[in-house]
């Protein structure tokens, strides 16, 4: 069986890149079909096998990611005392 797991990485999320996710597998077949559809299909020079999306984030996500990684532990601490305080 394939285990599946999905992320949200939008800006209204805890963690976050301004946009984009991520699919995760343990299925090294199921992999190869994900990186396929998000190289838009491109399988090697000359080569292409089905149809895709360019779906890849910039440098700028990546960064802003890594910058907002840094401050993860407050930010769940204050999400903990903003939970508290509802209850």
């Amino acid at each position: 069986m394939e285990i599946i797991s999905t992320t949200n990485f939008h800006a209204t999320r805890i963690f976050h890149t301004v946009e984009a996710g991520s699919v995760i597998t343990d299925s090294a077949e199921l992999t190869k079909k994900l990186t396929l559809l998000r190289n838009s299909g491109y399988a090697g020079p000359y080569e292409f096998d089905g149809m895709g999306i360019e779906g890849k984030n910039s440098e700028f996500h990546a960064a802003l990611g890594l910058s907002v990684l840094l401050y993860i532990s407050d930010i769940l601490s204050n999400r903990e005392l903003q939970s508290e305080r509802y209850k």
